[in-house]
């Protein structure tokens, strides 16, 4: 009994993912992939990597919206929504994912699978 308790309490620290199709051009991502490519570390955000999270300081915040031409990360236009996700989660990527690591990118259909560290799937 001991060992399937083991086995369920491992299990249950891994955060079960829900995930579905929103709509969303590639065109933002790969705007925001250009941005977080020049936002420096220390400068434009924090990293805390025990927690995977990165906070934009102010001066990543002013920076991003004059790059992208806007008064607010967090004004929404569109069913897209505001750009704050699409910038904080291309910091992300860029400074705590590793690709065959923590994803895998999939040709056939394209998408991207994320990979449980605790179990390697």
């Amino acid at each position: 009994m001991a060992q399937v308790d083991s086995i369920l309490i491992d299990e249950a620290r891994t955060p079960l993912i829900i995930s579905k199709q929103v709509p969303a051009s590639s065109e933002r991502y790969d705007v925001a992939y250009k941005i977080a490519e020049v936002l420096k570390r220390k400068v434009h955000y924090t990293v805390d990597e025990k927690k995977k999270a990165i906070v934009l300081t102010e001066k990543g915040f002013v920076d991003s919206e004059n790059a992208l031409k806007v008064d607010s990360l967090f004004t929404v236009k569109g069913s897209e929504g505001s750009w704050a996700g699409y910038i904080t989660n291309a910091v992300k990527a860029k400074e705590l994912f590793t690709i065959d690591v923590d994803y895998n990118v999939m040709t056939d259909p394209p998408r991207v699978g994320i990979v449980d560290t605790f179990t390697g799937r």
